[in-house]
């Protein structure tokens, strides 16, 4: 498949050279909800709901591992019941690591004459350490994300005329490089929102497992990470985006660090093709540039019967 880079013959001539794109960070895009990164009322109350859920079974799962626990309490009909309903939970989630409910945690609170408001504070303090810390990293991803953008086509004339330096610039042919580092630009009329929850559901499911070798990150929880970040307004369904979303520190082998930039290594382009206004010394020098590369170089000009680019 194709993708195409808008480029003004200046910046084209230093990405042929080079061989390389320059990342940008999309909140410095002009469109502000570019990246804005929002999470829904409903996804803060489900993640304190598992939160809950899951601090008062730590809590109670500490307090019955106690080794001065009385063994009258231990031989307790309910607690064996949970114990071993806990086992099989446990056994579930090394199939499925979703961590939802504490199960008959209020069944062992009975037994060992606890009020679940005992742990509530703990619990509170645990959520609110959790949203900090969501805070600050959801705040950091939207710092350290790293973007290039390409149309699937070439022949657009608003592309040409808003990334193509109004016809004058070039629009440079790649073949889509292979991987999940190029992801379609997907077109909603509402606001994507992140979902923690499901973050939360995971790791407090590896936690409880107690096992971490074996387990990734699933295509649908990387889906929910992901997609803020290759949704945008309905508004720029014309571009067709193709994007390339990196973080600055992904263990990619095209990402190039410089100082404060970063680049993506991209492969020698199949095609370069020259706007309809493009002209003077500069395009002769891409010319040359192309030549000298083996790119094939195609020129634009307005079609006289409809509105339209065609090749010369």
């Amino acid at each position: 498949m194709k993708i195409y880079k808008y480029a003004s013959i200046e910046k084209a001539i230093k990405i042929i050279s080079d061989g390389r794109l320059l990342l940008n960070n999309p909140l410095s895009f002009n469109d502000p909800f570019d990246s804005d990164v929002k999470r829904s009322k409903k996804d803060i109350l489900e993640v304190r709901k598992i939160m809950k859920s899951f601090t008062s079974m730590s809590l109670m799962a500490q307090l019955a591992m106690n080794p001065l626990l009385a063994e009258k309490v231990k031989k307790h009909p309910l607690f064996s019941a949970v114990d071993k309903e806990y086992h099989l939970m446990k056994k579930a989630l090394k199939m499925y690591p979703r961590f939802k409910d504490n199960f008959g945690m209020n069944s062992l609170y009975k037994i060992f004459g606890i009020k679940s408001s005992d742990f509530r504070l703990q619990a509170e303090n645990e959520i609110d350490r959790f949203e900090n810390m969501a805070k600050n990293s959801i705040e950091n991803t939207k710092k350290n994300t790293l973007v290039t953008c390409f149309s699937k086509q070439h022949d657009s004339i608003l592309m040409w005329s808003h990334y193509g330096d109004s016809h004058a610039g070039v629009c440079i042919e790649y073949e889509r490089p292979a991987g999940n580092e190029f992801v379609d630009i997907i077109y909603r009329k509402q606001r994507p929102k992140i979902k923690m929850a499901e973050l939360v559901s995971y790791q407090s499911a590896i936690t409880i497992i107690g096992e971490k070798d074996g387990y990734r990150l699933d295509d649908k929880l990387i889906s929910s990470i992901v997609y803020p970040f290759i949704v945008k307004s309905s508004e720029w369904k014309y571009e067709k985006e193709v994007r390339c979303l990196l973080t600055k520190n992904s263990p990619s082998p095209n990402l190039i660090s410089e100082g404060e930039n970063f680049y993506y290594k991209m492969p020698r382009p199949s095609k370069i093709y020259i706007g309809c206004r493009a002209n003077g010394k500069q395009m002769n020098e891409l010319i040359k540039i192309a030549k000298k590369n083996k790119i094939k170089v195609v020129f634009l000009k307005s079609d006289e019967d409809s509105f339209s680019l065609i090749e010369k």
